[in-house]
């Protein structure tokens, strides 16, 4: 397992530990077709976990991003 893997694993698993979500695929799971999943708040840990619960192939292939009016505003 290399560097990267191991620490999606790891990511993955601490997300669990604090929320105790977990995804319930109603089919056969996400294809490998393009898809937009979004968190319905400016958590970081609402992105983190949609992102684990994806099974790890999909993880890998994931790309988060945020909107530049979340990374452009000012500061408190």
């Amino acid at each position: 397992m290399n560097c990267a893997a191991l620490a999606a694993s790891a990511l993955a698993t601490l997300r669990h530990l604090i929320t105790g979500v977990r995804a319930h695929w109603l089919d056969d799971g996400p294809d490998s077709g393009q898809r937009v999943f979004y968190a319905n708040h400016t958590s970081h840990l609402d992105a983190l976990t949609i992102w684990a619960s994806l099974p790890a192939a999909q993880r890998a292939r994931a790309q988060p991003v945020a909107a530049a009016d979340y990374w452009d505003r000012p500061g408190p």
